[in-house]
């Protein structure tokens, strides 16, 4: 339930600050479930055919936590820094 609102958050504020027209906001969610669904159905697929049904940990507990950890930390220096990476961006392209 907690991505749905963070979801529907960013999809206020893009609108609201004027970033995008509520049609990209539509569009990119209908495209975002669209693709969920297929690659879980893929994933069902594939449990089903090739794993044939076996419980299959495509990683270990330690290595998700891992994974999660650097996603979350990615994401938050990402956004401390946006307005410096912009900076740095228009100087390299303006040169």
């Amino acid at each position: 339930m907690c991505n749905f609102s963070v979801g529907i958050y960013l999809s206020y504020s893009r609108v609201y600050l004027g970033v995008h027209f509520i049609s990209d906001v539509v569009a990119g969610a209908i495209s975002g479930i669209v693709i969920g669904i297929l690659v879980y159905q893929f994933y069902i697929l594939y449990i089903k055919r090739i794993a044939k049904g076996q419980n299959v940990c495509i990683y270990s507990q330690h290595r998700t936590k891992i994974l999660t950890d650097t996603v979350i930390t990615y994401v938050f220096l990402f956004t401390l820094f946006s307005d410096k990476i912009v900076i740095l961006t228009n100087n390299i392209l303006n040169k």
